[in-house]
Order: C-alpha cells, then sequence, then structure tokens
C-alpha cells in the first residue's frame, strides 16, 4: 500500500509586512511538490501640498491656508508653520484639520510651509505655498489736498 500526503491549498491570504500589503497563494502537494506566488504593493509615497487663498492682505485680514495630501495612509494630520523672512511667526503643531487661519497684525513677506502625517506616523518633506505679502495700505489724500 502507498502512502499519501494530502495537499494543502492557502488562497489569497493577505497580510501586511512593514507597511506593503502582501497576497499570498500556496499549494503544496506531498508527491508534486510545492507551488506559490507572491505579490505585494507598497502605497504611494506621502507626500503634502498648500495654498493660500490670498496672495496680498492688510493687516489685520485673515488668511486661509488648504492643505492636501497623496498617498500614505489615511486619516492624516497637518503641521502648518508660517515664516515672516526666515523667521518662524506662528505655527499649529499637529492637527487634524487641513486649512489653518491666520490673522495678520504686522506687515511683511509671509511663507506657510506644511507637513502631513498619515495614520502609519510617516511624514512628509515641508512644502510651502505662494508668500503672502501684507502692506499698510497708503492713507487716502484729504479731501481737496495732499495727505
Amino acid at each position: 500500500m502507498m502512502e499519501r500526503t494530502a495537499a494543502i491549498m492557502l488562497r489569497n491570504h493577505v497580510f501586511t509586512y512593514k507597511g506593503m500589503k502582501v497576497l499570498l497563494n500556496v499549494a503544496f502537494d506531498g508527491d508534486a511538490g510545492m507551488n506559490y506566488s507572491l505579490r505585494g504593493s507598497v502605497p504611494a509615497a506621502l507626500a503634502a501640498g498648500v495654498t493660500g487663498k490670498y496672495t496680498e492682505r492688510e493687516p489685520g485680514q485673515p488668511n486661509h491656508y488648504y492643505a492636501t495630501a497623496q498617498g500614505g495612509t489615511a486619516p492624516y494630520t497637518y503641521y502648518f508653520r508660517l515664516y515672516k523672512g526666515d523667521t518662524v511667526y506662528n505655527n499649529s503643531g499637529w492637527i487634524a484639520d487641513d486649512n489653518y487661519r491666520i490673522d495678520f497684525t504686522e506687515a511683511g513677506t509671509y511663507t506657510m510651509t506644511v507637513k502631513v502625517q498619515d495614520a502609519k506616523g510617516n511624514k512628509s518633506d515641508g512644502v510651502h505655498c505662494t508668500p503672502t505679502v501684507v502692506s499698510i495700505p497708503e492713507p487716502l489724500p484729504a479731501e481737496g489736498g495732499a495727505v
């Protein structure tokens, strides 16, 4: 009497390894040997984007900045950092909201940068938007004369 080993099948077993989804198919027949296939997919790299609603403002006027996230794993958190020249003027810390409002109090040129963090803790590089120029308007001339 000949002894025969049972066949074992493992189909479409999905697991995650270091942030990568892996699909495993295994077929083992004791007489014929083992066949397997392994496929993996890596999530797209995490990237951030930011736009400002205005490029020109006056002191006392607010501006809204909007962040976008691509790749990685949702949900995302955002870190907004506003520079006046080379100096940090304001920052949000890590927040869940993808938009940030700032009320300008001083004239100057401001640049907003944003970083994004995904659900797995991956962080994007910082990106910045077109600078916002905040200027004090020239006073209007008095009626009938110069300022």
